[in-house]
């Protein structure tokens, strides 16, 4: 699970980091106004995306996740 806003100069190496040790990645969107969204679009990954932003990505991408996680990840 990855919260973002705003990341577009990150989110491409990021996810791939990631992916490198989950095959599945969730990516929370709290209403980001950069390319984040076209990103999302052709990353291959699961997105929620939230619009406008309401400072929800990571309380929301906590509970999104847990039930889907059948690993633990700690950054």
């Amino acid at each position: 699970m990855i919260p973002t806003y705003n990341n577009e100069k990150t989110l491409a190496r990021v996810i791939g980091d990631v992916r490198r040790y989950c095959t599945d990645v969730l990516v929370v969107n709290d209403g980001s106004t950069d390319s984040t969204a076209d990103i999302l679009g052709t990353a291959g990954v699961e997105a929620i995306s939230y619009a406008p932003n309401r400072a929800r990505a990571t309380p929301c991408a906590g509970r999104c996740a847990t039930p889907r996680s059948t690993a633990t990840v700690t950054c």
